[in-house]
């Protein structure tokens, strides 16, 4: 009965850590982040989800384009599971959509293969990393084309006509 009871604690606990919920998620293709599965993601969520141009690495490399100044100097970390950028989610309403600015482990991966990849990577980085950086570009929604990291649209100063 003990050894049951071990093996269902065990089953249940590996269950719950692949269907957590993670901050930044990428879909995953031909053996490495797929870039137009993720964006095509992001195209069609409604405003919920948030693609980033930062670079997540999975070296141990901190990228000169973290923008973050809170991220000590030696952090050398990320955590991602492969190299590349990543989508976030929103937290709260903004721009009409709504989310809790978590991502599901199966939300990402039904969302990524109805994009033609193989399966969606999450991760969550470490405290001290600004997991909605965007990096040196903007981000961007299926709501606009320039959003800052919370998916707020950004004007542009001096838009052509």
């Amino acid at each position: 009965m003990v050894k049951l009871i071990s093996a269902l604690s065990v089953l249940a606990l590996a269950t719950s850590v692949t269907a957590g919920k993670y901050r930044l998620c990428a879909c995953f293709k031909d053996g490495k982040l797929d870039e137009t599965s993720t964006k095509d993601v992001v195209n069609h969520a409604d405003g919920k989800y948030i693609y980033s141009f930062f670079t997540w690495k999975a070296d141990g490399e901190t990228p000169a384009d973290n923008q973050n100044p809170k991220t000590p100097a030696d952090k050398k970390t990320h955590g991602a599971p492969a190299d590349g950028s990543y989508w976030h989610a929103i937290m709260g309403t903004i721009n009409g959509s709504d989310d809790d600015g978590w991502i599901g482990a199966k939300e990402a991966a039904r969302a990524c293969v109805a994009e033609k990849a193989t399966e969606g990577l999450c991760f969550t980085p470490p405290v001290d990393f600004n997991w909605r950086d965007c990096g040196k570009k903007d981000c961007f929604t299926s709501k606009a084309e320039r959003t800052d990291d919370a998916g707020n649209p950004i004007k542009l100063s001096n838009p052509s006509k």
